[in-house]
């Protein structure tokens, strides 16, 4: 596996706002992913600005529907057609809410802690 070129992989995860690191030879597997979407819910949690770029009111993503749980959380989120930004003031306290995670099965781990 660690043979396989993954140049283009990279490459299409950086242009829609990935961070992506190599972690042996630049272009080859293994390769570490800096989700966004933890950063979301770290920032919910903790406080300050978060600006997700692309994905926003035109994106499918689970990150859009993510940020939709943040906003009922009373973080604030600005919508923009290829970024959402997330704020909270860390003198303002999150919400408990309840929501339906079938659409973004994936985030419902991120969501968990928030909960608490």
């Amino acid at each position: 596996m660690k043979e396989q070129p993954i140049t283009d992989l990279i490459n299409a995860l950086q242009q829609l706002g990935t961070k992506v690191s190599c972690v042996e030879e630049t272009g080859f597997p293994p390769m570490t992913i800096h989700i966004e979407r933890l950063d979301v819910g770290k920032t919910s949690i903790s406080g300050g600005t978060i600006n997700v770029k692309g994905c926003g009111t035109d994106s499918i993503q689970g990150n859009v529907a993510f940020a939709n749980v943040m906003e009922q959380m009373r973080a604030t989120v600005t919508w923009a057609s290829e970024s959402i930004t997330v704020t909270r003031d860390p003198n303002v306290g999150l919400t408990g809410v309840s929501f339906n995670c079938g659409k973004i099965p994936d985030a419902s781990m991120d969501a968990g802690p928030m909960m608490i």
